[in-house]
């Protein structure tokens, strides 16, 4: 359920998605109705550590985005290629 003010607006509000000391998803959730837009942060480290979302995040984060109109936008660390 969206916030009426953000609908008003005319433009899509949005933060990154490391808002609480989590993971992409929980955040996700704590964010929907708050903002219209994640900016999810993403890495992927050769030998290293990586947030790369399971496909069973990127299901839940797609019904999150059709129930709250909720976009997502991906933010990758500059050192990194597509």
């Amino acid at each position: 359920m969206q916030m009426d003010w953000l609908e008003r607006l005319p433009f899509r509000l949005g933060t990154t998605s490391y808002i609480l000391p989590d993971e992409i998803l929980p955040n996700a959730r704590y964010l929907a109705g708050k903002v219209r837009d994640v900016e999810l942060v993403l890495f992927e480290v050769d030998e290293g550590q990586n947030n790369l979302p399971s496909p069973e995040d990127v299901k839940a984060l797609r019904q999150l985005g059709s129930l709250y109109d909720l976009s997502y936008t991906v933010h990758l660390q500059l050192d990194l290629r597509l």
